[in-house]
């Protein structure tokens, strides 16, 4: 089925930014999106890809500083935020939702940019795309992360008993496990976790075969940023050596302090760090 796009206009943003928000659908599935900042074409877009169980609220603080430079385009993966539910969590089905989305809005020369699931759907979707450039947070690399055998039935419970608890609650643990986070990332996982599918963790089932992280890197041509953290990363300081070996054109950051979830864990020198990468472009 060909992709149709629905779109409303110049509702109050964050920081007074206008904010265009809609739905695009492919092969049944309704993805919503927002874009936020300065106006397509005049400035570089940057599209914003979650991680597994987030969403796209949960960019922050961000999203909302990129706004002031760049045309940002984030959205919520199948299964999660506003986007519909669906039978396919695969790993090509959420890649092909991304290129989509890209086409439909007719976005040129992206920065594309992922955190964990959606930095393997970003660095696959690039091959398509001609990306201006590529980050990555701690993408799911499952020949590097244990993530890759998990018991799915487990995950999908863990998913269930988090949403089955309040909102406080929910707060509550999260600033429990993320006591660096912002009161922002808090409120936005709190929001996240609860609308997402139980069965989306089935991408669990297609990304150890799919995610071929060394051939796809290997292919990129554009200039790169992957960050990572120091507190029991899914990026090795192996991986992130070899990745510069595959990827001639990838800077690697470490963050002290940061773990899988590098940007909210130590905000201000994420943010420093991507920055930097993006005046060089």
């Amino acid at each position: 089925m060909a992709p149709r796009c629905w779109r409303s206009w110049l509702r109050p943003g964050e920081g007074d930014l206008p904010v265009q928000s809609g739905l695009i659908a492919r092969d049944g599935v309704r993805l919503a999106w927002q874009r936020r900042g300065q106006p397509p074409g005049n400035s570089p877009t940057v599209v914003l890809a979650h991680g597994l169980t987030d969403a796209a609220n949960t960019w922050g603080e961000v999203e909302t500083r990129l706004a002031t430079s760049f045309d940002v385009l984030s959205y919520d993966a199948r299964g999660h935020g506003r986007s519909d539910r669906a039978g396919d969590y695969s790993v090509a089905a959420h890649t092909a939702d991304l290129i989509e989305l890209v086409r439909a809005l007719h976005v040129l020369d992206p920065v594309l940019m992922g955190h964990s699931m959606g930095g393997v759907h970003s660095a696959l979707a690039a091959a398509q795309l001609a990306p201006r450039a590529v980050v990555l947070e701690e993408p799911a690399w499952p020949e590097v992360a244990d993530d890759g055998t998990k018991d799915i039935a487990a995950s999908r419970r863990s998913v269930v008993e988090i949403a089955d608890l309040t909102e406080s609650q929910r707060a509550d643990r999260c600033r429990n496990e993320h006591p660096t986070w912002s009161d922002r990332d808090i409120s936005a996982w709190v929001e996240a976790r609860g609308q997402v599918d139980p069965d989306a963790v089935s991408w669990f089932d297609s990304w150890a075969i799919t995610n071929r992280w060394r051939e796809h890197i290997s292919q990129l041509c554009c200039p790169g940023l992957l960050v990572t953290g120091d507190v029991n990363p899914t990026v090795t300081t192996t991986a992130a050596a070899e990745a510069t070996r595959l990827w001639p054109k990838v800077q690697v950051r470490r963050i002290h302090g940061a773990g899988h979830n590098a940007r909210r864990d130590q905000f201000e020198p994420f943010w420093r760090i991507l920055a930097d990468f993006l005046k060089q472009l």
